[in-house]
């Protein structure tokens, strides 16, 4: 609702003092490479009055004070000290004084010094009123928000011969200030046009669907930044301009589905192209020249930790609980941290794709379309602890059961979605396969999907047995290709779990699933990155190579261009790698044929039982070394014998 409990300025006051003579609140006194300090707390000679010692350093070591707090880029504040320092302390070389620490969303970025102490001298002298520009990072070419300042004394005096340097003397801390920003503005449907404390001098917003157009800003390099979506309203284009014809270009390329596939970035000519691993929130991995990084992710969906190909932790995330980073690396190469979202390099805030989100106030920057809170610009309505919203339109709340939340809460909507989407109902599905399905924290669309698309497939090839047997073995293949043959024996098995008593069909499932397995990595199809994404893609698995090609001459026009590669990878795709695998071993007679005629056995000839049992068994262990007591359980080993006969080679069956 516009006008209903909209954000008009943002204001704060500080008045602190600290002389050292009782517990010392809001400072910190440390050795600038984390080892001892000898700093501490001493008889300042006057009178019972107490100060800081803060001793000397060495080559590549300093002590500093720190405050503990952090200034408003926006403020007006004041500083007074009362210093003094040994006798050899301004004949020594290296700095002291007090800094102004400029922090950026990728932490500390510069330093700037406010009040130098070097000529301090053995007598007690009182500085100060000392004014502390917080507002200079306009003036110092920063390419990004400046969104807090801290302060600090450091004594970076030093000896050649590796002593112990002089030391410097402070107490009687004083600081003080105001700062108040100038007002947010808004439009007439509620939206925010001006954030001066994120310096957006003016945003505005498309007329029909009230998505953010153009932002302006002030005080960082860029000038301003466009946007462009797609039909669905997601993010399609963002363009960043510098002035003077140099700007910054990224393309986001989605699934049907509006799954994040890639996204290209060029700027100042270089371009730098990353694909996205989808999955239900957001994305499960990247892949650009810097290799594959797997995103390990909290309940929210928040990225915690970036995992690269080799297992190494690359960069680690901690956020407070409406999303302000707490801990993270420098530099911008994961942009979609909290929750998953997508934190707008340019502006500092987050894109929850229907309105802007700024962590920092804990609010939207538009209206809530389903006006579910007293205020239209809560997130969450003030509970992101069990709750997110992935869209910016609607409120999703989490199980508290951690465990289950993902399965419970947020999979098993989208399950049910693809898989009433795909005409299959859930039946497909046996109870113990389900109940491991929506007990774990694996993703359904890697796993399972295959099997899903496998039965959508084959559903109109009239031949059951051949119908059953493709699913099987093409579905075994596309997570041997992906995860390996364990996992895919894993699932094999789930699915086959919860059978009231053996038959020749749950035999002819797992001689299938076993070959589907076998033959692929006979075959050596090696998993990689592009193949990896392709596979997961409802684009390539639904509607194959021809709608891929399609998609890929709509979006890129120059056929000898990269990206134009990137889309044309029919070649790297499992599902024609798995078809071929399976129709060679159909016709070679490799592969066991069978309906769920419980009676199978009886109303076939010794002769149809060897053709459709005995050799593709035979086939799996003289070509894979498989027998059939690795694949059957001893139930099915028992039926197998009464209707087959055992073969010496495959050895005691209860072994």
């Amino acid at each position: 609702m516009p006008g209903k409990n909209q954000l008009s300025t943002l204001s704060s006051s500080i008045n602190l003092s600290q002389n050292f003579s009782a517990a010392v609140d809001g400072w910190l006194w440390r050795a600038s490479n984390a080892g001892p300090s000898g700093s501490r707390v001493v008889d300042s000679g006057v009178g019972t009055g107490k100060c800081l010692q803060l001793v000397g350093g060495s080559l590549g070591h300093y002590e500093e004070l720190q405050f503990l707090g952090f200034l408003d880029p926006h403020g007006s504040y004041s500083l007074t000290y009362s210093i003094k320092a040994d006798a050899a302390f301004a004949t020594q070389p290296g700095d002291a004084g007090w800094y102004l620490q400029f922090f950026t969303a990728t932490g500390e970025t510069v330093r700037v010094l406010v009040s130098s102490t070097s000529a301090a001298t053995t007598q007690w002298q009182t500085v100060g009123p000392v004014q502390l520009n917080t507002t200079a990072a306009a003036t110092l070419g920063l390419n990004s928000h400046v969104i807090k300042v801290g302060l600090l004394l450091v004594n970076a005096k030093y000896q050649l011969d590796h002593t112990a340097a002089a030391s410097l003397y402070v107490t009687d801390i004083v600081l003080t200030g105001t700062s108040t920003a100038q007002p947010y503005g808004y439009d007439a449907n509620g939206n925010v046009t001006a954030a001066p404390a994120r310096n957006l001098a003016s945003l505005s917003y498309e007329a029909v669907s009230g998505l953010p157009s153009v932002v302006t800003l002030t005080g960082v390099e860029a000038q301003s930044v466009s946007y462009a979506y797609d039909a669905s309203g997601l993010r399609s284009a963002a363009i960043a301009d510098y002035g003077n014809g140099v700007s910054d270009k990224t393309l986001y390329l989605r699934d049907p589905f509006g799954n994040l596939l890639m996204r290209r970035q060029t700027s100042g000519g270089a371009e730098a192209v990353t694909s996205f691993l989808p999955d239900l929130s957001g994305s499960l991995a990247t892949h650009n020249d810097g290799g594959e990084r797997y995103l390990l992710k909290d309940v929210l969906g928040s990225s915690c930790v970036e995992v690269s190909a080799t297992g190494d932790s690359s960069s680690q995330f901690q956020y407070g609980p409406f999303g302000e980073l707490l801990v993270g690396p420098s530099g911008d190469e994961l942009s979609y941290r909290y929750t998953g979202q997508e934190q707008d390099q340019a502006l500092d805030i987050y894109n929850y794709n229907a309105r802007l989100y700024d962590p920092a106030l804990r609010r939207f920057y538009g209206c809530d379309p389903a006006d579910q809170y007293p205020s239209p610009y809560l997130y969450t309505g003030d509970d992101p602890i069990n709750s997110t919203d992935p869209t910016g339109t609607i409120l999703i709340r989490l199980a508290l059961n951690l465990a289950a939340s993902f399965a419970a809460t947020y999979f098993a909507p989208f399950r049910d979605r693809y898989l009433a989407a795909l005409g299959t109902g859930n039946d497909i599905l046996s109870q113990k396969e389900r109940a491991w399905v929506e007990g774990s924290n694996l993703f359904f669309l890697d796993r399972i999907m295959p099997y899903v698309l496998s039965r959508y497939k084959t559903q109109n090839i009239v031949e059951v047995e051949r119908s059953n047997a493709m699913a099987h073995f093409t579905w075994q293949s596309h997570v041997t290709f992906i995860h390996g043959p364990e996992v895919a024996r894993m699932l094999g098995d789930a699915h086959e779990t919860g059978v009231i008593r053996p038959g020749p069909d749950t035999i002819a499932d797992k001689i299938n699933n076993a070959m589907g397995r076998e033959t692929t990595v006979e075959e050596s199809i090696v998993p990689n990155s592009w193949s990896m994404l392709q596979h997961i893609t409802t684009v390539g698995l639904i509607y194959g190579k021809t709608a891929l090609d399609r998609l890929r001459d709509s979006f890129v026009k120059d056929p000898k261009s990269s990206l134009h590669w990137w889309i044309s990878l029919s070649h790297f795709i499992p599902r024609d790698t798995s078809d071929w695998l399976f129709e060679r071993e159909w016709r070679a007679g490799h592969l066991s044929k069978a309906t769920t005629d419980p009676l199978l056995f009886e109303k076939l000839n010794s002769a149809q039982i060897h053709q459709r049992f005995s050799i593709p068994l035979l086939h799996l262990s003289r070509t894979y070394g498989v027998r059939p007591q690795d694949i059957l359980n001893s139930g099915e080993l028992a039926l197998l014998r009464d209707y087959t006969h055992w073969y010496s080679e495959w050895g005691d069956p209860n072994a």
